[in-house]
Protein backbone atom coordinates (compact mmCIF):
# COMPACT_ATOMS: atom_id res chain seq x y z
CA UNK A 1 0.00 0.00 0.00
CA UNK A 2 1.52 3.45 -1.06
CA UNK A 3 1.13 5.83 2.16
CA UNK A 4 1.08 9.54 1.64
CA UNK A 5 3.53 11.76 2.86
CA UNK A 6 5.11 14.81 0.79
CA UNK A 7 3.02 16.54 -1.06
CA UNK A 8 3.09 19.95 1.59
CA UNK A 9 6.55 20.34 0.81
CA UNK A 10 6.96 18.97 -2.70
CA UNK A 11 4.54 20.99 -4.30
CA UNK A 12 4.73 19.62 -7.79
CA UNK A 13 6.95 16.76 -6.82
CA UNK A 14 6.77 13.54 -9.48
CA UNK A 15 4.78 15.86 -11.74
CA UNK A 16 7.86 18.47 -12.04
CA UNK A 17 11.07 15.73 -11.67
CA UNK A 18 13.10 15.90 -15.08
CA UNK A 19 11.46 19.06 -16.36
CA UNK A 20 10.25 22.47 -15.71
CA UNK A 21 7.21 23.48 -14.37
CA UNK A 22 5.66 25.49 -17.62
CA UNK A 23 5.97 22.39 -19.84
CA UNK A 24 3.36 20.65 -17.81
CA UNK A 25 0.15 20.32 -19.61
CA UNK A 26 -3.23 22.18 -19.08
CA UNK A 27 -6.73 21.33 -20.31
CA UNK A 28 -5.38 18.19 -21.96
CA UNK A 29 -3.20 19.02 -25.13
CA UNK A 30 -2.02 23.01 -24.07
CA UNK A 31 1.14 23.61 -21.90
CA UNK A 32 1.59 26.14 -19.16
CA UNK A 33 3.92 28.04 -21.37
CA UNK A 34 1.37 28.58 -24.41
CA UNK A 35 -0.61 30.46 -22.17
CA UNK A 36 2.00 33.33 -21.11
CA UNK A 37 3.07 33.41 -24.74
CA UNK A 38 -0.59 33.24 -25.90
CA UNK A 39 -0.99 36.72 -24.04
CA UNK A 40 2.45 37.85 -25.18
CA UNK A 41 1.63 37.56 -29.22
CA UNK A 42 -2.06 38.60 -28.37
CA UNK A 43 -0.54 42.11 -27.04
CA UNK A 44 1.47 42.58 -30.30
CA UNK A 45 4.54 41.26 -28.46
CA UNK A 46 5.68 38.86 -30.95
CA UNK A 47 9.31 39.14 -30.04
CA UNK A 48 10.03 37.52 -26.46
CA UNK A 49 13.41 38.07 -24.98
CA UNK A 50 12.77 38.31 -21.40
CA UNK A 51 8.70 38.26 -20.57
CA UNK A 52 8.83 39.00 -17.15
CA UNK A 53 5.76 36.57 -15.55
CA UNK A 54 4.62 33.41 -14.24
CA UNK A 55 4.63 30.65 -16.56
CA UNK A 56 2.25 28.63 -13.78
CA UNK A 57 -0.96 30.50 -13.73
CA UNK A 58 -4.62 30.53 -15.69
CA UNK A 59 -4.67 33.89 -16.70
CA UNK A 60 -5.76 35.86 -20.22
CA UNK A 61 -4.69 39.11 -20.48
CA UNK A 62 -3.90 41.98 -22.70
CA UNK A 63 -0.36 43.65 -21.83
CA UNK A 64 -1.02 46.73 -24.14
CA UNK A 65 -2.95 48.65 -21.28
CA UNK A 66 -0.86 47.26 -18.62
CA UNK A 67 2.37 48.65 -20.89
CA UNK A 68 0.99 52.08 -21.89
CA UNK A 69 0.54 52.79 -17.88
CA UNK A 70 3.50 52.01 -17.10
CA UNK A 71 5.10 53.98 -19.35
CA UNK A 72 2.13 57.18 -18.88
CA UNK A 73 3.31 57.29 -15.30
CA UNK A 74 7.24 56.50 -15.62
CA UNK A 75 7.29 53.92 -12.79
CA UNK A 76 10.30 51.57 -12.02
CA UNK A 77 8.12 48.79 -11.61
CA UNK A 78 4.68 47.81 -12.45
CA UNK A 79 2.65 44.95 -11.01
CA UNK A 80 -0.27 43.17 -11.77
CA UNK A 81 -2.85 42.16 -9.15
CA UNK A 82 -5.98 40.36 -8.97
CA UNK A 83 -8.43 39.98 -5.83
CA UNK A 84 -8.58 36.56 -4.43
CA UNK A 85 -10.99 35.40 -2.36
CA UNK A 86 -9.66 33.64 1.16
CA UNK A 87 -6.36 34.41 3.07
CA UNK A 88 -5.30 30.46 2.09
CA UNK A 89 -5.08 32.26 -1.06
CA UNK A 90 -3.52 35.50 -0.46
CA UNK A 91 -1.32 33.42 1.89
CA UNK A 92 0.69 31.58 -1.07
CA UNK A 93 0.93 34.93 -3.03
CA UNK A 94 2.54 38.43 -2.73
CA UNK A 95 -0.24 40.12 -0.92
CA UNK A 96 0.10 44.13 -2.37
CA UNK A 97 -1.37 47.32 -0.61
CA UNK A 98 -1.98 50.57 -2.77
CA UNK A 99 -3.46 54.05 -2.74
CA UNK A 100 -4.73 55.36 -5.93
CA UNK A 101 -2.59 52.63 -7.92
CA UNK A 102 0.43 53.42 -5.99
CA UNK A 103 2.05 50.43 -4.41
CA UNK A 104 2.48 51.40 -0.50
CA UNK A 105 3.28 47.80 0.34
CA UNK A 106 4.03 44.69 -0.40
CA UNK A 107 4.32 41.04 1.85
CA UNK A 108 5.33 38.15 -0.20
CA UNK A 109 3.46 34.84 1.22
CA UNK A 110 2.34 36.23 4.59
CA UNK A 111 1.35 34.41 7.34
CA UNK A 112 -1.19 36.74 8.14
CA UNK A 113 -2.56 38.54 5.24
CA UNK A 114 -3.71 42.15 5.63
CA UNK A 115 -5.93 42.02 2.70
CA UNK A 116 -6.69 39.70 -0.41
CA UNK A 117 -5.43 41.70 -3.35
CA UNK A 118 -2.41 40.02 -4.76
CA UNK A 119 0.56 39.89 -7.32
CA UNK A 120 -0.44 37.72 -10.09
CA UNK A 121 3.32 37.52 -11.32
CA UNK A 122 3.40 40.15 -14.09
CA UNK A 123 5.84 42.43 -13.95
CA UNK A 124 7.13 45.58 -15.95
CA UNK A 125 10.51 46.82 -15.07
CA UNK A 126 12.18 49.93 -16.12
CA UNK A 127 15.66 48.28 -17.42
CA UNK A 128 17.88 50.82 -16.19
CA UNK A 129 16.38 51.43 -12.42
CA UNK A 130 16.24 47.28 -12.57
CA UNK A 131 19.52 47.09 -12.97
CA UNK A 132 20.57 49.54 -10.93
CA UNK A 133 18.77 48.52 -8.19
CA UNK A 134 19.55 44.71 -8.63
CA UNK A 135 23.32 45.65 -8.58
CA UNK A 136 22.36 47.56 -4.59
CA UNK A 137 20.40 44.20 -3.93
CA UNK A 138 23.21 41.86 -5.01
CA UNK A 139 25.90 43.88 -3.15
CA UNK A 140 24.14 42.85 0.53
CA UNK A 141 25.59 39.52 -0.20
CA UNK A 142 22.17 38.06 0.68
CA UNK A 143 19.83 35.50 -1.78
CA UNK A 144 17.47 37.93 -3.85
CA UNK A 145 14.99 35.11 -3.50
CA UNK A 146 11.67 35.69 -5.77
CA UNK A 147 10.43 39.37 -7.18
CA UNK A 148 8.38 40.03 -3.92
CA UNK A 149 11.41 38.95 -1.08
CA UNK A 150 13.95 42.18 -1.46
CA UNK A 151 13.34 43.61 -5.36
CA UNK A 152 10.19 44.77 -5.37
CA UNK A 153 9.97 45.84 -1.36
CA UNK A 154 12.85 47.79 -2.64
CA UNK A 155 11.36 49.62 -5.15
CA UNK A 156 8.21 50.39 -3.08
CA UNK A 157 10.20 51.70 -0.85
CA UNK A 158 11.37 55.04 -3.28
CA UNK A 159 8.00 55.19 -3.71
CA UNK A 160 8.24 53.86 -7.39
CA UNK A 161 6.04 51.08 -8.02
CA UNK A 162 2.12 50.98 -9.52
CA UNK A 163 -0.64 48.77 -9.11
CA UNK A 164 -2.58 47.77 -11.95
CA UNK A 165 -5.65 45.58 -11.32
CA UNK A 166 -6.52 43.00 -13.30
CA UNK A 167 -10.38 42.10 -13.42
CA UNK A 168 -10.57 38.72 -15.30
CA UNK A 169 -9.88 35.24 -13.86
CA UNK A 170 -6.40 34.34 -12.53
CA UNK A 171 -5.08 31.27 -10.74
CA UNK A 172 -1.97 30.11 -9.57
CA UNK A 173 -1.68 26.37 -10.69
CA UNK A 174 1.63 26.01 -8.13
CA UNK A 175 0.33 23.47 -5.59
CA UNK A 176 -1.17 20.01 -6.85
CA UNK A 177 -4.87 20.80 -5.62
CA UNK A 178 -4.55 23.82 -7.39
CA UNK A 179 -2.93 22.35 -10.40
CA UNK A 180 -5.57 19.54 -10.59
CA UNK A 181 -8.75 22.03 -9.13
CA UNK A 182 -7.68 25.27 -11.92
CA UNK A 183 -7.69 22.37 -15.14
CA UNK A 184 -11.50 20.68 -13.89
CA UNK A 185 -12.70 24.45 -13.10
CA UNK A 186 -12.88 24.81 -16.87
CA UNK A 187 -15.49 21.83 -17.41
CA UNK A 188 -17.77 24.00 -15.72
CA UNK A 189 -20.74 26.18 -17.65
CA UNK A 190 -19.95 28.59 -18.17
CA UNK A 191 -16.10 28.06 -17.46
CA UNK A 192 -14.19 30.75 -15.87
CA UNK A 193 -12.33 31.49 -18.69
CA UNK A 194 -11.87 29.44 -22.31
CA UNK A 195 -8.68 28.09 -23.57
CA UNK A 196 -10.38 28.39 -27.02
CA UNK A 197 -11.96 31.64 -27.33
CA UNK A 198 -11.96 33.17 -30.49
CA UNK A 199 -10.90 36.31 -29.64
CA UNK A 200 -8.25 35.70 -27.56
CA UNK A 201 -7.20 31.77 -28.20
CA UNK A 202 -4.35 29.89 -26.50
CA UNK A 203 -2.05 28.96 -28.72
CA UNK A 204 -0.17 25.60 -28.78
CA UNK A 205 2.12 23.23 -31.17
CA UNK A 206 -0.41 20.34 -31.25
CA UNK A 207 0.64 17.17 -31.71
CA UNK A 208 -0.91 15.17 -34.91
CA UNK A 209 -3.48 12.41 -33.68
CA UNK A 210 -6.31 10.60 -34.88
CA UNK A 211 -9.92 11.35 -33.44
CA UNK A 212 -11.14 10.29 -29.63
CA UNK A 213 -12.66 6.96 -29.52
CA UNK A 214 -15.53 6.37 -27.96
CA UNK A 215 -16.73 2.70 -26.97
CA UNK A 216 -20.30 1.67 -26.55
CA UNK A 217 -19.39 0.48 -22.80
CA UNK A 218 -18.38 4.53 -22.14
CA UNK A 219 -20.30 6.74 -19.78
CA UNK A 220 -18.97 10.56 -19.68
CA UNK A 221 -20.34 13.82 -18.18
CA UNK A 222 -18.24 16.93 -17.86
CA UNK A 223 -14.97 15.79 -19.37
CA UNK A 224 -12.88 16.40 -22.05
CA UNK A 225 -11.50 13.87 -24.17
CA UNK A 226 -8.53 14.98 -26.50
CA UNK A 227 -7.30 13.79 -29.84
CA UNK A 228 -6.09 10.02 -29.55
CA UNK A 229 -7.46 9.12 -26.49
CA UNK A 230 -9.66 6.00 -26.07
CA UNK A 231 -12.52 5.62 -23.61
CA UNK A 232 -14.06 2.90 -22.73
CA UNK A 233 -14.93 3.25 -19.38
CA UNK A 234 -16.61 5.48 -16.96
CA UNK A 235 -14.97 9.06 -16.63
CA UNK A 236 -16.78 11.81 -14.61
CA UNK A 237 -15.82 15.27 -14.63
CA UNK A 238 -12.61 14.82 -15.89
CA UNK A 239 -9.60 15.83 -18.42
CA UNK A 240 -8.25 12.90 -20.73
CA UNK A 241 -5.58 13.75 -22.63
CA UNK A 242 -3.48 12.43 -26.27
CA UNK A 243 -3.23 9.16 -26.18
CA UNK A 244 -4.62 8.46 -23.08
CA UNK A 245 -6.83 4.97 -22.55
CA UNK A 246 -9.62 4.37 -19.96
CA UNK A 247 -10.61 0.77 -20.27
CA UNK A 248 -13.94 -1.10 -19.90
CA UNK A 249 -14.79 -1.60 -16.07
CA UNK A 250 -12.96 1.33 -15.14
CA UNK A 251 -13.70 4.46 -13.60
CA UNK A 252 -11.87 7.93 -14.13
CA UNK A 253 -13.73 11.16 -11.39
CA UNK A 254 -12.35 14.85 -10.57
CA UNK A 255 -9.22 13.85 -12.04
CA UNK A 256 -6.65 14.54 -15.24
CA UNK A 257 -4.92 12.19 -17.26
CA UNK A 258 -1.58 13.31 -19.19
CA UNK A 259 -0.68 12.06 -22.69
CA UNK A 260 -0.85 8.16 -23.46
CA UNK A 261 -1.66 7.48 -19.50
CA UNK A 262 -3.91 3.64 -18.79
CA UNK A 263 -6.62 3.00 -16.92
CA UNK A 264 -6.64 -0.38 -16.89
CA UNK A 265 -10.46 -2.48 -15.98
CA UNK A 266 -11.60 -2.35 -12.79
CA UNK A 267 -9.20 0.39 -11.67
CA UNK A 268 -10.33 3.34 -9.86
CA UNK A 269 -9.18 6.77 -9.96
CA UNK A 270 -10.22 9.68 -7.92
CA UNK A 271 -8.82 13.20 -7.33
CA UNK A 272 -5.60 11.95 -9.33
CA UNK A 273 -3.29 13.55 -11.79
CA UNK A 274 -1.66 11.23 -14.20
CA UNK A 275 1.04 12.10 -15.34
CA UNK A 276 2.18 10.60 -19.02
CA UNK A 277 2.39 7.06 -19.58
CA UNK A 278 1.27 5.88 -16.35
CA UNK A 279 -0.40 2.46 -16.15
CA UNK A 280 -3.06 2.30 -13.25
CA UNK A 281 -3.06 -1.70 -12.80
CA UNK A 282 -6.58 -3.70 -13.02
CA UNK A 283 -8.37 -2.98 -9.86
CA UNK A 284 -6.17 -0.53 -8.24
CA UNK A 285 -7.71 2.20 -6.36
CA UNK A 286 -6.13 5.38 -6.04
CA UNK A 287 -7.96 7.50 -4.09
CA UNK A 288 -6.97 11.51 -3.76
CA UNK A 289 -9.27 13.95 -1.53
CA UNK A 290 -10.32 17.48 -2.08
CA UNK A 291 -7.51 18.75 -0.08
CA UNK A 292 -5.29 16.20 -1.08
CA UNK A 293 -4.88 14.78 -4.78
CA UNK A 294 -2.79 11.89 -5.83
CA UNK A 295 0.57 12.28 -8.24
CA UNK A 296 1.98 10.02 -10.12
CA UNK A 297 4.92 10.23 -12.16
CA UNK A 298 5.53 10.21 -15.44
CA UNK A 299 5.49 6.34 -16.24
CA UNK A 300 5.26 5.01 -12.93
CA UNK A 301 2.87 1.53 -12.78
CA UNK A 302 0.33 1.17 -10.12
CA UNK A 303 0.34 -2.55 -9.58
CA UNK A 304 -2.41 -4.12 -10.00
CA UNK A 305 -4.98 -4.38 -7.03
CA UNK A 306 -3.12 -1.27 -5.17
CA UNK A 307 -4.39 1.08 -3.10
CA UNK A 308 -2.72 4.64 -3.36
CA UNK A 309 -3.56 6.72 -0.18
CA UNK A 310 -4.98 10.71 -0.34
CA UNK A 311 -1.57 12.93 -0.90
CA UNK A 312 0.66 10.16 -2.18
CA UNK A 313 3.11 10.92 -4.88
CA UNK A 314 4.88 8.35 -6.82
CA UNK A 315 7.78 9.24 -8.36
CA UNK A 316 8.37 9.01 -12.10
CA UNK A 317 9.58 5.47 -13.65
CA UNK A 318 13.37 5.67 -14.51
CA UNK A 319 12.83 5.02 -17.70
CA UNK A 320 9.95 6.32 -19.92
CA UNK A 321 8.35 2.73 -20.79
CA UNK A 322 8.28 4.22 -24.61
CA UNK A 323 8.73 7.70 -26.29
CA UNK A 324 6.68 10.53 -25.52
CA UNK A 325 4.94 10.87 -28.89
CA UNK A 326 3.52 14.63 -28.19
CA UNK A 327 6.71 16.22 -27.05
CA UNK A 328 9.38 17.98 -29.55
Amino acid sequence: MHRPGRWIRRRLGPLTDGRAKPSLPVGGHHRLIDIALSNAAHSGLSDVWVLVCSADHLVLIDHRPVIAEHLDTGADATVVTTEVTTDADAARAMVVQDTDGRGTAVDDKPEHPAGHVVGTEIFLYRPDRLGAVLHELVGQDEDLGDHGDRLIPALVADASVRAVRHDGHWRDLGTPEAYLDGQLALLADPPPLRLDDPRWPVLTSMPVRAPARIERTAELDRTWVSPGAAVAGTVINSIVGPGARVAAGAEVRDSVLMADAVVEPGARVVRSVLAEQVVVGRDARLAGTTADPVLVGTGHRVDAQARVDAGAQLDPAERPRRPTRDHD
